[in-house]
């Protein structure tokens, strides 16, 4: 082939990609104009589909030119991999598809390698592959990649637990309870901030279905002008921190925690391109080498005596770990030339009710740190954190292992409604059926853990940590109602929820407040039953589910995990006494109780639930579940 034919070719080539540039930015305006449901519309719709339909066959004419000139010249194919360098848009109208599909067959490459290539390219499974594999082996990568996304934030969970607990432990002994108070008032200012900067823009960037770049480099700017602007905003308000908790101390911690804010905000793009690909390296990787990060610098610096500086010291390191290793996995590259107001307010509009939402639940959990810090001290506050670390702990396993990867999963099925429902029920089965028993399970063993773990000093603790069993169990509800609305696209119904839940935990928690931490605990847990029953109906409709579908999933591990809830505690306190004991002995005897409740909570789960003992059978005698 001649110079001057491969120059010619070339250019026909770069007139294909402009053409096809033109056809996929086309094709999402059509489709854009199909889902009107105006009737005025009509013309509008039919004048975009008929253009568009006109530049496929152009489209098809020229390729077919190129292919032809080419292999007139030169029988060897050209040197091209792929002449549809950008993805054609899902909604296509079916003529139009129809047409780009031939145009892209008809320049098919003649050997084995190139044939190769350009069915790997990006346009390939984009144009209908996805609905003919729909109900079969679409199902099952999905399914398969849930399943594997579970093992692995699991284990990332457990190990980022374990690196926690070894470093609180040491703290335990380090610290006085004063001290962590200081820490924790001093970042009530700081955790407002962050959910203002982060303003939904996870959850929008996660269930993002089109312009993903420019949505992705729109949310990067967001988040570092708002970062640096609540970073000096926080250190302005930290004075006022330290008025409402009265302690000057707590402001000079809050304006040096204010620095946090900035680089926080600065993993949110990051985290969410990690969560869309349901790569899972953010929670086997990440957060395992960020606790790392904080326990080796706060303890080595508690033992050097700096006291609540050594929280401060290992929150910065743990921050920049985490910044660095995000940016690192996602491979996340900046380009702010592709940024656009336009789509900045297509986020802020879907996650204005998370942002809501988020706000009014991080209200619920600091008015029991504003009123220990203000009215009690801040060694009640301390604690209260020690007691609701330890609380949290299955909420936490319910919001990392399986919020994280139900948000991904229900996201990419949202648009077909059976499918998603039967997912969701599927999925809030096993979060009840696995966060109820480990919430449940404090109401027994709460006291003699943390007596046996960090000390008698903190035996007030372990008492808020029984108190706060329910408030684990129930959370999980309104965890998995959450996420179900995002995925849904009802992330208003997230805002409404909070608020009820707000005003039901003021009166709690004020009510109780003169009883301290226990009193301050049950408040918190009367919140989360609230809250419970109310996501649980709002889901159900949110799914075009009856509210009894909902109930049947939540109520079996309910009554077992309250059945052996009551016999851990009456075992504990009429029999084995475990606390009394010392603490290697103790913690063995612990290990007893546990396992005969959890024997007592399977057999009644098993009894209680048809659905969990099919599943439960036919993952053990390796048989497929038919659900």
């Amino acid at each position: 082939m001649s110079d001057g034919a491969l120059a010619d070719a070339r250019a026909s080539v770069e007139e294909v990609r402009a053409r096809a540039r033109a056809l996929a930015a086309l094709g999402s305006s059509a489709a854009a104009v199909e889902g009107a449901q105006a009737l005025d519309h009509a013309a509008v719709r039919a004048a975009a589909v008929g253009e568009l339909e006109a530049l496929c066959r152009q489209l098809l004419g020229a390729l077919r030119a190129t292919a032809e000139a080419a292999r007139a010249a030169d029988p060897r194919p050209l040197p091209v991999p792929s002449l549809l360098p950008v993805p054609l848009p899902r909604r296509m109208p079916a003529a139009a598809a129809t047409v780009a599909t031939a145009a892209t067959a008809a320049t098919a490459p003649t050997s084995a390698t190139a044939a190769t290539a350009a069915t790997a390219s990006p346009a390939a499974p984009v144009i209908g592959a996805t609905r003919r594999t729909r109900g079969g082996a679409a199902q099952r990568g999905l399914a398969g990649a849930v399943l594997r996304g579970a093992g692995l934030t699991s284990a990332g969970y457990l190990l980022t637990q374990l690196l926690s607990l070894a470093t609180y432990l040491a703290l335990a002994r380090l610290l006085l309870p004063r001290q962590l108070g200081v820490y924790e008032a001093a970042g009530v200012a700081i955790g407002v901030g962050l959910i203002v900067g982060e303003s939904g823009l996870l959850a929008a960037l996660v269930t993002r279905r089109d312009r993903l770049q420019e949505a992705c480099n729109s949310a990067f700017l967001a988040t570092l002008a708002g970062g640096l602007g609540l970073s000096a905003l926080a250190a302005a308000v930290a004075p006022l921190v330290g008025i409402v908790f009265r302690r000057s101390e707590v402001a000079l911690v809050a304006a040096v925690m204010a620095g946090t804010v900035l680089p926080r905000l600065l993993v949110i793009v990051p985290n969410a391109l990690l969560q869309r690909r349901l790569a899972f390296l953010r929670r086997v990787v990440v957060d395992p080498l960020g606790a790392l990060a904080f326990g080796a610098t706060a303890v080595g610096a508690a033992a050097a005596g700096w006291g609540v500086w050594a929280l401060v010291l290992g929150t910065y390191a743990q921050v920049l770990v985490n910044l660095a290793c995000a940016w690192l996995l996602s491979g996340f590259r900046p380009h702010p030339r592709l940024a656009s107001v336009r789509t900045w307010r297509e986020l802020s509009r879907f996650g204005r009710p998370v942002l809501a939402g988020e706000l009014l639940r991080r209200g619920r959990y600091e008015i029991p740190t504003v009123g220990l810090g203000r009215f009690v001290g801040p060694a009640a506050l301390g604690q209260f954190s020690y007691a609701f670390r330890i609380a949290a702990q299955p909420v936490a396993a319910t919001i990392d292992v399986g919020g994280y990867v139900l948000l991904s999963a229900l996201a990419q099925i949202a648009a077909e409604p059976r499918r998603l429902a039967a997912a969701a029920k599927r999925s809030l089965r096993w979060i009840c059926a696995l966060s109820f028993p480990l919430g449940m399970a404090l109401v027994g063993l709460g006291h003699p853990l943390v007596v046996l773990l960090f000390g008698a000093r903190w035996a007030p603790a372990g008492a808020g940590a029984m108190a706060l069993g329910a408030w684990a169990a129930a959370s999980s509800i309104s965890t998995f109602a959450g996420e179900a609305f995002k995925a849904s696209r009802r992330p208003e119904l997230i805002a409404r929820m909070q608020l009820i839940a707000l005003g039901v935990t003021v009166v709690g928690v004020g009510a109780l407040l003169p009883f301290g931490v226990v009193g301050v605990c049950a408040g918190l847990a009367l919140g989360a039953a609230a809250l419970a029953m109310l996501a649980t109906r709002w889901s159900a409709g949110a799914l075009g589910l009856p509210v009894r579908a909902l109930s049947l999933e939540i109520m079996p591990p309910a009554a077992a995990a309250a059945l052996m809830g009551l016999a851990l505690l009456a075992l504990d306190r009429m029999l084995v006494h475990a606390a009394a004991h010392g603490v290697l002995l103790g913690l063995v005897l612990v290990a007893a109780e546990s396992v005969i409740g959890a024997a007592i909570y399977a057999g009644a789960l098993l009894a209680l639930s048809p659905a969990v003992r099919a599943e439960a059978g036919a993952l053990l005698w390796g048989t497929r579940w038919q659900g």
